[in-house]
């Protein structure tokens, strides 16, 4: 009995041993098999139709500034001694712009201060050679009774003045005072700014907040009677101003040249027809694609119109301004166009660089796809729906290559048509190139 019981007990253990071998090798077989079939068979990522409008985002870059600019302008023949800002600087009222060499200053003080006492004495000398000449007695130039008589009256630095007639005299003698009196008083305006700005130090600080639009002087330069500098003053409506081209892209100042001669219209963004380049089985996705970028065939013609609202952002500080309508848009040359947003007075404290935006939609279409889902081959283009197979093996997944035709496409989406109603899903993504009827893999989300 004992013999027989060691033997059960054997034969069970040796059971169990066989059975979890068994199990283990089975497991491995498993695993060997799925990593195989994950090599062999692809693995894809699929995704619905979409009912949805197409969007086209619309970048206009160009620069918001003052409806008006005012122009600073210092006494000429003075040397700039330092420059405290610079163009795109934003100042405020009381801060200092510049400020002038003081001892050239003193030179050209004591110069006009030289030229207005020479003119005192020129004027000086007029007034006593006319009082000699009136006073002198009528024998000594041959005069007759009436008191006619003919003199020269000599000015220092005016040369001679004959005097035909006793009187002419008064009146030349005016009149050539009057001359004198005139050139005086423009120097002595002068003087008088040359003062005031002797009092400040040579400091030239602004009168009005506002940004340095341009900036024509540096330090040891010699000012001249054009404007030192321009600037934008706040106190004054703001204004957007930016171009846009056929292509989407911002013009230059130089491509646009005479764009605000021309007759008011509506811009046009056409766009131009580009192809995807997309390979057979591999889903790709496609970046920093313009409004203008789209399947080929499908161009657009996207107009920019009078009165859509804008976002308006500000280069430097990041600031958007929500709700900035374009007031004007100006058509140009080669299919530019320029456009003109006004911004609210005090809604922004700054100018300079800017982007105005905006976002065009088409129709709503029933069938839309991600770009990563449209495949392009020689008879056209297709996607790929996975479809259910019942095999001996169960049920499973298998690729079927529909042909559709594209209707519309922006840079993420493209609206499409054809036999495509009994498609519950399409491939967006594949990790290696997929085949008509191939058996796939659907991964999870």
């Amino acid at each position: 009995m004992q013999l027989l019981k060691r033997f059960r007990l054997f034969a069970c253990n040796r059971g169990s041993r066989a059975l979890a071998i068994f199990l283990a090798v089975m497991a491995v077989l498993t695993m060997v098999s799925r990593a195989v079939d994950s090599l062999l068979i692809p693995q894809v990522a699929v995704c619905d139709f979409e009912e949805r409008k197409l969007e086209y985002p619309v970048e206009i870059a160009g620069r918001v500034g003052t409806v008006g600019k005012r122009a600073i302008y210092c006494q000429d023949n003075l040397r700039i001694d330092n420059v405290w800002v610079q163009q795109n600087d934003t100042v405020e009222k009381g801060d200092l712009l510049f400020t002038l060499d003081l001892e050239f200053l003193e030179e050209e003080i004591h110069r006009l201060e030289l030229e207005t006492h020479k003119y005192d004495l020129q004027i000086e000398d007029i007034e006593n050679a006319y009082l000699q000449q009136v006073s002198q007695p009528e024998n000594n130039f041959g005069g007759t009774e009436s008191g006619t008589w003919n003199s020269i009256i000599v000015t220092a630095d005016q040369g001679s003045m004959d005097l035909p007639q006793s009187d002419n005299t008064g009146a030349a003698k005016d009149n050539a005072a009057a001359l004198l009196q005139l050139d005086k008083r423009e120097k002595q305006l002068t003087l008088d700014s040359l003062y005031a700005l002797r009092e400040q130090e040579g400091k030239v600080c602004a009168e009005f907040a506002g940004c340095v639009l341009e900036c024509r002087v540096s330090a040891g330069s010699i000012t001249l009677p054009e404007p030192v500098m321009v600037l934008e003053d706040f106190s004054q409506d703001l204004r957007f101003e930016g171009t846009v081209g056929r292509d989407g892209e911002p013009h230059t100042e130089e491509r646009t040249a005479g764009a605000s001669g021309q007759a008011d219209t509506e811009g046009d963004i056409t766009g131009a027809q580009k192809n995807f380049k997309i390979e057979e089985g591999i889903a790709g996705t496609t970046k920093n694609l313009k409004i203008e970028v789209g399947i080929a065939g499908t161009e657009k013609n996207l107009k920019i119109e009078e009165g859509v609202e804008c976002t308006l952002e500000m280069e430097q500080s990041g600031e958007a301004l929500e709700g900035v309508a374009i007031t004007k848009v100006v058509q140009g040359e080669e299919g530019a166009c320029r456009v003109v947003a006004d911004v609210e007075k005090g809604a922004l404290r700054q100018t300079g660089n800017a982007v105005l935006s905006f976002t065009k939609e088409s129709r709503k279409y029933r069938n839309c796809v991600p770009l990563s889902a449209l495949y392009s081959g020689k008879a056209g283009y297709y996607v790929i729906a996975v479809e259910e197979d019942k095999t001996i093996l169960g049920i499973q997944s298998v690729a079927s290559f529909v042909p559709v035709s594209v209707i519309e496409s922006n840079d993420e989406y493209a609206a499409v048509e054809g036999n495509v109603y009994g498609c519950s899903k399409i491939v967006v993504q594949a990790n290696k190139e997929v085949t008509e009827g191939e058996r796939v893999r659907v991964m999870e989300e």
